[in-house]
């Protein structure tokens, strides 16, 4: 399925999940923005933007002759550039970059990070480029003549996210006698080793904790068994484990409030 918008991807996809395995969203905004207009009904997986498109956008930035202190970025945490800068020796006293990062479920997103690269390159004291993940965003930078480089993902990067999602299709088809095995360590945070496990409330809770994993097992038709005074190992099937995959499976067990879930089930 093709888009000029990643806007466009939640009608592209609505009424049609369940004629595929998996769906592989192109980036993390298209990700973020279906998930809030539609609910997945198979496995969902999107190409990562990671450091190796920001070094081929900064590489390609350098070869163009921009000031590489002197540049605008979306998506990527300022944090995680200023490390990036930092691996290249760059000065941190010449470094003056801008960073937008913002909600992408947002259906203006992809204009207000234009509004922001454009306001900053006009700027008198703005950016000599800027660098973009959104295709859409370059696609109206272009327009605007607003100097830009669309930082996506790399052939590799695009290759190791279809391989995990056949390895998930190739998983799923024989997943009826496999064995799964599930680990649970509830022993004590080393902030709260001061407190004896002959404490009374410590000793309660682990006993609602234990209730908490038991009836986890109970849904996942499994096996409980226990491992000294702290661990326990839930054995069951790999297609009942499928159906409660993650630990939060665990944590809605529990009959409390939100905010007194024990600490060990989180």
């Amino acid at each position: 399925m093709f888009y000029d918008s990643y806007k466009e991807a939640p009608g592209l996809l609505d009424g049609k999940q369940k004629k595929y395995d998996v769906v592989v969203f192109a980036c993390a905004e298209a990700y973020r923005f279906t998930a809030s207009r539609l609910k997945a009904e198979i496995p969902w997986f999107y190409v990562p933007v990671t450091d190796a498109s920001l070094y081929r956008g900064l590489l390609l930035a350098q070869r163009t002759g921009w000031d590489l202190g002197r540049l605008s970025f979306d998506t990527y945490e300022e944090s995680v550039l200023r490390e990036v800068y930092d691996e290249l020796k760059y000065p941190e006293k010449k470094l003056h970059i801008k960073c937008y990062l913002a909600n992408s479920s947002n259906p203006d997103h992809e204009l207000n990070v234009y509004n922001f690269h454009r306001n900053h390159y006009a700027d008198a004291d703005g950016c000599s480029g800027c660098i973009t993940s959104l295709s859409g965003c370059a696609t109206l930078m272009e327009t605007a003549n607003v100097p830009h480089i669309l930082a996506h993902p790399s052939l590799d990067e695009i290759r190791e996210c279809v391989r995990n999602a056949k390895g998930w299709i190739l998983s799923a088809m024989d997943t009826g006698s496999n064995i799964a095995v599930v680990s649970v360590d509830i022993g004590l945070p080393p902030d709260y080793i001061v407190i004896d496990d002959s404490d009374f409330g410590a000793s309660a809770t682990r006993l609602k904790v234990m209730e908490i994993i038991y009836r986890y097992a109970a849904n996942v038709s499994g096996a409980v068994f226990e491992i000294g005074s702290s661990g326990y190992v839930i054995v069951t099937t790999a297609e009942s484990i499928k159906k409660k995959v993650t630990i939060s499976g665990i944590a809605s067990c529990w009959t409390g409030s939100p905010e007194n879930v024990p600490m060990w089930s989180q």
